[in-house]
């Protein structure tokens, strides 16, 4: 927690204490002790009017007990917080890690990079169109996994590549690209259907793109052509027009 995070703190905790928690505890617990039948927020004007009494040395030491007790329960409130999400972030890597392990299947796919050309040691685009086929062969089957900075053995080698061909090299950038790429070959209307998030694993940045089976029928947009894919094992194989005009009647996928 950096020096504007504690001052955040200590400011809202002091204000939910004052200006909350008191008046309402002080409240109840008049009413209480007072033979006044009247309703217990009724007193909380007067309460007000004592919690802002600064030359009462007992009411200042009051109100600095309920300060303390704001600032705690904001701290325990957003430490709870950290702790579930750091709990969940470890049980997703857990599961990444398992399905590097298994290897690639009908729903889990491994791709080294996006972009990045490992054997000529530059961008190559045609990369892309690799990893969006999968993406598309995942849309028009049962969904699946793609895991972009893991080669085919379950190898993790990172996306340091990749982010430095990006004009924004990180993984904002590289998520960005990646939207870019499903609505420029696929189809706007087809991003909703994935999703995607990055994990640390072995100290390296990998890629989970999330994808969902699709309602409708997909295609790679490639130059003047549709190319129609499907999951076939672990692998992504493209149907001509009568496979796919099959596929898509069996399947009951729209066009």
């Amino acid at each position: 927690m950096n020096k504007n995070h504690i001052i955040l703190v200590v400011l809202f905790g002091t204000l939910l204490g004052v200006f909350l928690i008191e008046p309402i505890v002080l409240s109840l617990f008049i009413h209480e002790i007072d033979a006044e039948i009247i309703h217990w927020w009724q007193y909380i004007p007067k309460i007000y009017s004592s919690v802002l009494t600064l030359n009462d040395i007992d009411q200042l030491i009051l109100n600095l007990i309920f300060a303390i007790t704001g600032i705690l329960l904001v701290l325990v409130i957003r430490y709870k917080r950290l702790v579930l999400s750091a709990v969940d972030l470890r049980q997703k890597k857990e599961t990444i890690e398992k399905l590097i392990k298994t290897g690639e299947s009908q729903t889990v796919e491994f791709k080294s990079t996006l972009r990045w050309d490992l054997y000529q040691s530059k961008p190559n685009k045609d990369l892309e169109d690799v990893v969006v086929k999968t993406i598309v062969g995942f849309m028009n089957s049962s969904g699946g996994k793609l895991l972009i900075g893991v080669d085919d053995d379950g190898q993790i080698l990172g996306l340091s590549k990749d982010y430095s061909t990006l004009k924004k090299e990180n993984k904002d950038g590289f998520e960005q690209y990646i939207y870019q790429l499903i609505s420029t070959k696929i189809g706007a209307k087809y991003s909703s259907l994935i999703n995607v998030n990055f994990y640390k694993i072995s100290s390296k940045e990998i890629c989970l793109v999330d994808v969902k089976k699709s309602k409708i029928a997909s295609f790679l947009l490639f130059k003047d052509k549709a190319l129609f894919y499907i999951r076939s094992g672990n692998s992504t194989r493209e149907l001509d027009a009568k496979e796919a005009l099959e596929f898509i009647q069996e399947t009951k996928l729209k066009t």
